[in-house]
């Protein structure tokens, strides 16, 4: 999943690929490129990941999406990233359609 925020700067989110270890599955991991470099901004280095849901509507630093591909995205007016369902690793950590919404704030 892809945005580009009001800066200019464009984001990804997971999808399928190679993990820090070299071995191929869903990721959960959150770039920013701002033009010129990458940066890693949240997320796993590992494939597989189970999702971190804290409390529904509350924002918190540990909260996280878990592994997943093919999911919507959009950016709204504000500049907050959304992402809705996908495939991927839901919260009993098998394979799956997931429902879940997040938001996410980079501003």
């Amino acid at each position: 999943m892809s945005w580009t925020d009001v800066s200019g700067n464009l984001w990804l989110f997971g999808g399928n690929g190679v993990d820090g270890s070299g071995n191929f599955g869903a990721l959960n991991d959150l770039w920013r490129f701002d033009g010129s470099r990458w940066t890693w901004v949240s997320g796993d280095n590992i494939r597989g990941q189970t999702g971190v849901y804290g409390t529904k509507g509350v924002a918190a630093d540990a909260n996280k999406p878990g592994s997943r591909w093919g999911a919507l995205s959009w950016i709204d007016t504000e500049g907050n990233l959304w992402l809705f369902g996908g495939l991927g690793v839901g919260t009993a950590g098998t394979m799956g359609m997931n429902n879940a919404l997040w938001k996410y704030s980079p501003l």
